[in-house]
């Protein structure tokens, strides 16, 4: 937590400094943290990968090194990195395939992360995830077969009409987040959205 916090401070004084082109401050934190993605402790490379993520765009040039965390031996530090990749969002369309890859992840952290991320870099360049992330739908852990259907909403009113018989099964789900999550992807498909009093 200590050292979460620490990567906190430095990325909120990130943000008051100017970048400066590519050998810039944003640069040199960047390298820092893919240099840490590398480390031999978990717990600084997880931080790492949190960090790079909170970041967003101006990680971009950190993708690859997340991309190879994917099959980090760590499934902490696998999830961060499913996570940050997603917070890059379309900077990060390069991980479309190994994210696709990760939802067979054996960790459920890891596949409920690569599911998100998949949604949040959305159309066109996750289309093809689609396939799986139907299976995931029906994963035995409810985190990622919510995060599945959030996902699936995510991939435009084009697809609506081939998604809808699927997210209505998920919206009988046992678990009721997962039925909430397949109801507002299907609203969210449709260009609408839930009442601001029932959403979680």
């Amino acid at each position: 937590m200590k050292k979460r916090f620490v990567a906190s401070v430095v990325i909120v004084l990130a943000a008051a400094i100017p970048a400066c082109g590519k050998g810039g401050y944003y640069g040199t934190v960047v390298e820092q943290h893919v240099a840490l993605l590398k480390s031999d402790k978990v717990d600084e490379r997880s931080n790492a990968a949190w960090s790079l993520g909170e970041l967003g765009d101006k990680a971009i040039p950190a993708v690859p090194a997340l991309i190879a965390a994917l099959s980090d031996p760590a499934a902490e530090v696998r999830a961060q990195a499913a996570g940050a990749l997603g917070s890059i969002e379309k900077g990060a369309v390069s991980a479309v395939p190994d994210l696709v890859t990760t939802l067979e992840d054996e960790d459920e952290q890891v596949r409920a992360s690569a599911a998100s991320s998949l949604g949040a870099i959305g159309p066109p360049e996750a289309l093809v995830a689609v396939p799986s992330l139907l299976i995931t739908l029906s994963d035995p852990e409810a985190e990622v077969r919510s995060f599945s259907a959030w996902a699936l909403g995510q991939m435009g009113p084009d697809r609506a009409e081939a998604l809808r018989p699927a997210l209505i099964k998920a919206m009988e789900d046992s678990d009721s987040e997962v039925g909430r999550a397949a109801g507002a992807a299907i609203l969210k498909l449709q260009g609408q959205s839930l009442p601001a009093t029932t959403r979680r």
